[in-house]
Parts: C-alpha cells; structure tokens; sequence
C-alpha cells in the first residue's frame, strides 16, 4: 500500500504564506519587548497607559477578531482595509497616555478598560507592547 502526496493547490500555498508573515512579525514585536516593570502593567488587573513608538496613537479594535484584521492590515500595508475596519466602528486610534485597566488577554493582545480621555469606560483589544507601566 503506497500513500501519495499531493500538492496543495495556489490557494494553500497563499494562506500558509500569509499565517507565516503574520507569525514571524508577531515574534519580532515580543522578541523587542521590553522587560520589567512594562511587562507587570500587562498582566489582567494591572492598570497601565497606553505608548506608542513615537507616533502619538495606538490602533485598537473592539474584538479580538478585528485586531487580527487590523493587523493582517498592516502588515499588509492596506491603508483602505484600515479605514474600512475604522469606519465600519470595529478599529479606532487612541492617544498616546490614555489610561487602561487591563481585563483580558490573548496572544500578544490585551483587552483594557479605558480610564481617561473619551473613550472612559469603553473597552477595545491593544497590542500588549503597546500598554505601559504608569
């Protein structure tokens, strides 16, 4: 009895390309995280403000489905697919200093509570690096 390998059509290949972009950049984002206090102000409970690297705002989604989208975007450089997760309320820009209260987390993502600014009360799915220790 022999077993034959088939290959996979163009449309595996393309989504097996694009699940390994997407989990190569995640790697390098928490392979330059910083260590130590920043990473106590991720944690569930924790309370922390919001940083970004140097552009003044950080995206965050309502879901943890829209961040994935969100990300998927930007890594592929979709400008329009960025506005359409902002339009369609499912993506927004929070100021940098914006203060969090973290209540859940995934896999490089933390859902937090707004504290400040007018978003208070809300909450949204951020990139865990890009919460802070006050």
């Amino acid at each position: 009895m022999s077993t034959q390998l088939t290959p996979r059509g163009k449309k595996g290949c393309i989504g097996c390309s694009v699940a390994f972009v997407l989990l190569v950049v995640l790697l390098v984002r928490a392979a330059n995280a910083p260590e130590g206090a920043d990473n106590a102000a991720r944690h569930v409970g924790s309370r922390g403000v919001i940083r970004s690297d140097g552009q003044g705002y950080v995206y965050v989604a309502t879901t943890k489905e829209a961040h994935d989208a969100l990300i998927k975007a930007a890594v592929a450089n979709d400008l329009v697919g960025i506005r359409q997760l902002m339009a369609g309320g499912s993506a927004g820009m929070v100021p940098d200093g914006t203060q969090v209260l973290v209540i859940d987390q995934g896999m490089y993502v933390r859902q937090v509570r707004f504290e400040s600014g007018n978003l208070t009360g809300q909450t949204a799915w951020v990139a865990y690096e890009d919460i802070q220790a006050r």
